[in-house]
Parts: structure tokens; C-alpha cells; sequence
């Protein structure tokens, strides 16, 4: 009876020596910080040349005295910097997809989450921009004029919403599933304010409300920031991570 105690106990051990030498040698959703950071950085550059093509064209229509349309020239091009913006986040995705049998079970369920999350994110952008772009450029009958500005609205509150989506909903599953509380609180903000955003556009659909047009118009001009902010923040946040420790340890 002793012996087969002996053996039990002794192969228990050996589980343990081999699980422990298995989660040593296998990348852990932290080996992705680096990947954060290259897209939250060139998100933010998108970010800072879109708010300087566009708060010009803001301030031009809350103060026509200061109107300039020197920058407007520009802005077709920022326009279409989302089409390689777009394709390098893609890449980004088949590269996590092509490293994702070297993770650990759990990491790769996240890494999994960010993926169709992203690409939902990339989807719907691509088809309420095109939308709206039509809904703009066609011309406007005296009947329809109402529908459309509904329509208008609709999408823009869906585009409004879309931050929570990636890197929001992502964000907040990477916190609750790791234990890493600032994590959840980002995507909880991040959600937070996209609600925000949603409810204020569709609260004003026919922008007779000026005080609240400024405030949707700053809220726009701080969600194009939104997501490459909280990426750096989360490439930061993996990068201090210690892993097999809690998260309180890991605490700096």
C-alpha cells in the first residue's frame, strides 16, 4: 500500500515538473505587447494627422470669422490613409493567428477574442463609412431630406459605438480572464465613452442643438484616440506583467 502511495505521489510530481516546464516554454498573452505597441503607434499617427485636418474644418464651422481652406485640400488623403491602415491592422491579425498555436491554452482564447473582434471592428467601419459617404454625396430631395439626416445619424452613432468594440469588449475580457483589474477598467471606460457618444449623436439628429453639436464634435475629435491610447496602455501593462503571479503582485 505504501509503495503505490510512493508511486502515486511520485507521479504526481513528475505531472507537475512537466506542466510547470510547459508553461515556461510556451509564449503567454504578454509576448504581444510588442505588437500593441506598433499598432497603437501607428494608430496614433492616423489619430494626430486626422484631428489636424479636422479641427480647422471645426473651428471654420463654430467660427466662420476664422474660416481657412487651406487644410481642406489635405483631407482627402487622410481619408484614404484608412485603407493602409486598415490592411496592416489585418496583417497584424495573421501574424497573431500564425503564433497562435505557440501560446498557452488560456492566451490563446485571448488572442482569439482580439482577433474577430478586430476584424468585426474593421467590417462594420468599412460599411458605415460607405454608407455615410453615400448618404453625403447624394443629393438631397426636399422629401427625404429628414430621412436621410435619420439615416446620417444612425450612422454616425454606429461608427460612434465602434471603439467599444475593439479595443473595448476585447479589453475587458483580457481583464476579467487574467485577473488584471486596469485592464477591465480601460475597455470598461473605452465602452463607457462610446456609449456616450452614441447617445449624444442620436440625441441631436438635426444639430439644432449647438452646446450639444460642440460637445459631440470635441467627444469625436477625443474618440480618434480612443483605441491607439489604449493599446500603448495595454502594451505597456502586458510588458510589466509578471507572469505566474497575481495580479496584485504584479502591481508596480
Amino acid at each position: 500500500m505504501d509503495e503505490k502511495t510512493n508511486s502515486l505521489h511520485l507521479a504526481l510530481d513528475d505531472l507537475h515538473l512537466i506542466r510547470q516546464v510547459l508553461d515556461r516554454t510556451t509564449d503567454s498573452f504578454r509576448a504581444l505587447a510588442p505588437s500593441f505597441f506598433r499598432i497603437g503607434l501607428v494608430w496614433l499617427v492616423y489619430a494626430l494627422l486626422y484631428t489636424m485636418n479636422k479641427a480647422p474644418g471645426v473651428l471654420t464651422y463654430l467660427f466662420p470669422s476664422l474660416a481657412n481652406g487651406g487644410t481642406a485640400l489635405y483631407w482627402p488623403l487622410v481619408e484614404w490613409l484608412r485603407i493602409p491602415l486598415g490592411l496592416y491592422l489585418v496583417v497584424e491579425c495573421i501574424l497573431w493567428q500564425r503564433k497562435k498555436h505557440t501560446y498557452a491554452a488560456l492566451s490563446r482564447q485571448l488572442v482569439g477574442v482580439w482577433q474577430v473582434l478586430l476584424l468585426l471592428y474593421l467590417v462594420l467601419f468599412a460599411l458605415f463609412q460607405v454608407e455615410t459617404s453615400a448618404i453625403q454625396t447624394s443629393t438631397v430631395i426636399a422629401e427625404d431630406g429628414m430621412r436621410q439626416m435619420n439615416n446620417l445619424a444612425i450612422c454616425g452613432a454606429f461608427l460612434a459605438f465602434l471603439p467599444a468594440i475593439f479595443p473595448g469588449f476585447p479589453l475587458l475580457a483580457t481583464g476579467v480572464l487574467l485577473g488584471e483589474k486596469t485592464l477591465g477598467g480601460l475597455g470598461a471606460a473605452v465602452i463607457l465613452l462610446g456609449v456616450l457618444a452614441v447617445l449624444g449623436t442620436l440625441a441631436n439628429t438635426d444639430g439644432s442643438n449647438t452646446l450639444l453639436l460642440c460637445a459631440l464634435i470635441v467627444v469625436d475629435l477625443a474618440a480618434v484616440f480612443f483605441q491607439p491610447v489604449a493599446l500603448l496602455l495595454t502594451a505597456l501593462r502586458l510588458r510589466r506583467r509578471r507572469e505566474g503571479t497575481s495580479p496584485a503582485a504584479a502591481e508596480p
